[in-house]
Parts: structure tokens; C-alpha cells; sequence
């Protein structure tokens, strides 16, 4: 199951953990750095379910202290909410393992018991450190309030005047985070990052492990870059191409997601008799175009809610980032709902229709628990979702800059609609950062380097494609990566492939990282099949 199965431990670039200081040595961070870090209980009032969940299990709940701006460090500051599950090996304890399940925007305190759970006994012999970035959840929350409580991912044209009117949506969404100019631009990756490197130091810690999904790979490979001696053991699962992330995160995935839909009209057909889409996968998309051709002419009802032409396409998008039978039949009773709403019938309630509108999309791996997000994640008098949104666009918007030329984007959208026709108008279209209140102040950050790390791809994923990966473990010129051959998922490690977490699990225990790439089946090969 592995190619290149034969494997080495690679050193680390750079002095031994045991030879660096913990500090960084620039005296205007070491009061940050040498604070005291004090472990308490996680529950912060009777209300705080999640809270008092992690309690339950042994985790435990801090506050940090760092700098709003790393240029000015003496100014003003900002709180990091951290959570900790101990190592069950303290005598051979290695150190911290920081944990990112992606976004930007999501946290990762309410789910740290789910995350150690998810890990098992690779765990054991890390401290399991979660830490909601500068501006989430815990973390000093952002909140822009109800000009974020919808997606805003949106999709718009080819016409004109559909466009600008998603554009004049997408502005007022930006609008409505100007009330909080004065920390806008210090939500940035590269800052995220310095925190990362804090916390390290706070903890005690010469080096930090780390594993990293989605949008946490490419926070991961900045640190790499902006930290590389601090690098222990990472991970980046479902990696984004650091020289392409820009706020139209989903803008290389087009081709693949027209095949996903393919993919899933095929299987759609061949499941009629319960589904009703059609016997053939022409019909089946016949039936999704029809869906938004009705929804161009008016807004469709479905579960009480008003969708229009430009909320149509993130939900398919979002629908198809699996390719399991769960997440096939969530999307098949979602277009069945949707057609019954086109056909001026009342869509008949079914078990997946709160699934689908919710969206199955995560950022990372599907935890175990899901007793994470129960509200802890909004700031002051906001939502859930538009505390997740402000923080996404805060950071997508402050680490690379966004064409303000409105014109580039209907072009975009126009130039791609006809081989991507069903979901052009979302991922090329206009996005809130070209309306937004302040400017990067930094510019992104160029990966390049030879510190170790392990990449984890799928080959089909369409949130984060496969390119990525590749450019990524090309510029990490030291680093391995693990494919999953024929596989649509977002999020691979663990539970996808045994080859993929034996690799993995490998790397983390033990320090053993392959010694050449490793491509993986999907689904796994059977016990005693000979390795591809």
C-alpha cells in the first residue's frame, strides 16, 4: 500500500530542541514569552455546555497574552484562549502538539477533546495544545454582527445587473466590519503565526509538533517559514498552495467540482426510485439546472427560507466536498427539496434537509464528538456564523490584497461559466475584499525552505485540489507527501485509509517520515495485498 515504504527518521533543520532557548531572544516579547501560563477549569459560566464537557474530560483552559501589533509590542494587547489535554506518557513526553483544523475563522478549545479522541494513542506522548486564533472564538472574538449572519460566498452574473447587485451585498458585508478598523489589519496568518511562536515559548516549549488542515496547512507552513528552528513534527493535511492563496480561496476548484457533480448525477441515477432526480446523469444535472433557472426568476422556499440564484451554488459547493454515500444521498434529498420548491410544490420534510442547508463543508477533518461550537464561538452580542465569517474575512482579506476593480471579476465569472457553469458564479465572483476598510499591511508570506514536514493530500479534493499539495511539498523541499489515490474528501487523516494514518502515525510517534513520497488506495487495499 505505500510506495517508497522504506523509511528513515529525518533530522530536523536547524539546532537540536535540546540546544535553543525557549525564548526568542527579542527582549521586547519576553514579557510575553515568560508569562505565566495558568491551567484552570474550561467552563466560564453555568451556560457554557461546551465548557463544562471539556471539564468532564480532563482538559484544561488558559489565557494568553500578545500583542495586537508585533511591531509595536509595548501597545496595546490582545487575550489567546488556549485549552490543553495532558500527555498520558509525562516521563517520555515530547512536547506540545498544536492543532489548526482550519478556515480561517474556525477555533479549535471546544474541540479539543474530539481532537484527542480523533488521535488516540498517537497522542499520548504530546501535550495536545488547541489555541483559537487572534480574533476567534475564545481569542478576543470578532463580530461584525448581522451584515456576516449569511454566507458569504455568493454567487453573481454573467449579467450585468446580477452581478452588481451581489456587489453592492458584497460591499455592505464589508461595511459592516469598518466599526472595527482598528484591529482589522493586524488579522493576518503571519500574525496568527507570531502567536503560535508565544504560546511555544509560554508553554516552555524549544520547539512545537503541529498538525494542520485546510487553511491551518498554510498557517502552518508560514510558521515554517517565519519560524523554521522552532519546527518539530508537522503535519499538513489537505494543503493549500501558499503562492495562490488569496481571498477567492475556492477559485482553482472549478473543473473539479463540475466532475464531482458528474460524479454524483451519475450515482444519483442509479438511486431514481428513491430520489425522483432522474434515470440518467443528463437528467439528474437537467433537473439541477432547472432548479436554477427557477431560482433566477424568483427566490425559491424551502424550510421557511428564501433562496435566490446567488445561494444556490454554495450549497451545491458545499455538498460536494465528500465522496461517501452520506454526503451523496445529503445532496440528493437537498436538489429533491430544492426541485418540489421549483415546481411550486411544498418540498416534503426528510431527514438531510437541515444537513444540506447547513452545509456538510468543514475546514477539516469530520470530528468524532461534535460537541464543539455549541456558541462559545461568538463575540458580544453576535451569531455563531458571523463571528466565523468576520474572523474568515479578517484574515482572508488582511494577508493578500484583493483587486478592487469590480469589472476583473465579471469577467472572471463570464469567462469560466461555460465550462464551469454551475459554479462559476460563486468562486470567481466578487468577494468582500475588494470593498474592504483596510489594506494588508503586510505582504503574503513566499514559502520556500527545507524543513521536514509530512503533506497529506486527496487526489479529488475539491476545496483544497490536489496541486496545491503538490506546489506545496515542492517548496518544502524536505518534506513527504502522502497521497490518497481516487479520493474526493477534504480533511484525509484519520480513518480515510489505514495507509494514510500508519504514515501518519509514524511520523508523529516516532519521528519516521517515509523515505521517499507515498501514494495510498482508496478505499483501502485489503490486508496482504501486495503495495502499489
Amino acid at each position: 500500500m505505500l510506495v517508497g515504504a522504506a523509511s528513515l527518521v529525518v533530522p530536523r533543520a536547524g539546532a537540536s530542541a535540546a540546544a535553543l532557548p525557549v525564548a526568542s531572544g527579542n527582549p521586547l516579547l519576553a514579557p510575553f514569552e515568560s508569562q505565566t501560563v495558568r491551567w484552570q477549569e474550561c467552563q466560564v459560566g453555568p451556560n457554557d455546555a461546551v465548557g463544562g464537557y471539556l471539564d468532564n474530560v480532563g482538559a484544561q483552559c488558559a489565557d494568553v497574552s500578545v500583542p495586537l501589533d508585533y511591531a509595536r509590542p509595548t501597545g496595546r494587547t490582545i487575550t489567546l484562549g488556549l485549552a490543553r489535554i495532558r500527555a498520558v506518557d509525562q516521563a517520555h513526553r515530547r512536547g506540545p502538539l498544536m492543532v489548526n483544523l482550519g478556515g480561517p475563522g474556525g477555533g479549535a478549545v471546544d474541540a479539543v477533546a474530539d481532537i484527542r479522541a480523533m488521535l488516540g494513542p498517537t497522542a499520548d506522548r504530546f501535550d495536545l495544545v488547541a489555541m483559537d486564533p487572534r480574533f476567534v472564538g475564545r481569542s478576543s472574538a470578532l463580530d461584525c454582527g448581522p451584515a456576516l449572519g449569511a454566507d458569504w460566498l455568493r454567487a453573481a452574473g454573467p449579467d450585468q445587473d446580477s452581478f452588481e447587485r451581489v456587489a453592492a451585498e458584497q460591499a455592505a458585508t464589508a461595511a459592516g466590519c469598518s466599526a472595527h478598523a482598528d484591529v482589522l489589519p493586524f488579522a493576518s496568518t503571519r500574525n496568527t503565526a507570531r502567536d503560535m511562536d508565544v504560546v511555544r515559548a509560554a508553554l516552555g516549549a524549544a520547539t512545537t509538533s503541529y498538525l494542520g488542515y485546510s487553511y491551518g496547512t498554510y498557517l502552518g507552513a508560514v510558521y515554517m517559514q517565519m519560524f523554521p528552528d522552532r519546527v518539530d513534527r508537522f503535519v499538513l493535511d489537505s494543503a493549500v498552495d501558499p503562492a495562490t492563496y488569496s481571498p477567492r480561496v475556492l477559485r482553482g476548484s472549478g473543473d473539479l467540482l463540475e466532475a464531482a457533480l458528474g460524479e454524483w448525477a451519475a450515482w444519483a441515477a442509479g438511486q431514481d426510485a428513491q430520489f425522483a432526480l432522474g434515470r440518467t446523469a443528463a437528467q439528474v444535472l437537467h433537473t439541477v439546472d432547472r432548479i436554477y433557472q427557477a431560482a433566477a426568476r424568483r427566490p425559491l422556499t424551502v424550510d421557511g427560507v428564501r433562496y435566490d440564484a446567488s445561494d444556490i451554488p454554495r450549497l451545491l459547493i458545499a455538498s460536494l466536498i465528500d465522496d461517501s454515500e452520506d454526503a451523496a444521498a445529503v445532496l440528493a434529498m437537498g436538489v429533491r427539496a430544492f426541485a418540489d420548491a421549483a415546481d411550486g410544490r411544498a418540498p416534503a420534510a426528510n431527514p438531510y434537509l437541515t444537513e444540506f442547508l447547513q452545509g456538510l463543508a468543514t475546514d477539516g477533518p469530520a470530528l468524532p464528538g461534535a460537541h464543539a461550537h455549541a456558541g462559545t464561538d461568538a463575540g458580544a452580542g453576535g451569531s455563531v456564523v458571523s463571528a466565523f465569517q468576520s474572523a474568515q474575512l479578517a484574515v482572508l482579506c488582511g494577508d493578500v490584497p484583493a483587486s478592487r476593480i469590480a469589472g476583473d471579476y465579471l469577467a472572471d465569472v463570464r469567462r469560466h461559466t461555460g465550462a464551469q457553469r454551475h459554479v462559476a458564479g460563486a468562486i470567481w465572483n466578487i468577494t468582500p475584499c475588494a470593498f474592504w476598510p483596510v489594506r494588508p499591511v503586510e505582504p503574503p508570506t513566499r514559502v520556500a525552505n527545507a524543513v521536514p514536514a509530512l503533506v497529506v493530500a486527496a487526489e479529488k479534493d475539491n476545496r483544497t485540489p490536489y496541486a496545491g499539495a503538490r506546489a506545496l511539498h515542492r517548496v518544502l523541499s524536505a518534506s513527504r507527501l502522502v497521497t490518497l489515490r481516487d479520493a474526493r474528501v477534504h480533511g484525509v487523516y484519520p480513518g480515510r485509509s489505514g495507509c494514510v494514518d500508519g504514515a501518519v502515525n509514524a511520523y508523529l510517534q516516532n519521528g519516521t517520515s517515509p523515505r521517499g513520497d507515498v501514494t495510498c488506495t482508496s478505499p483501502p487495499a485489503a490486508v496482504g495485498s501486495p503495495p502499489e
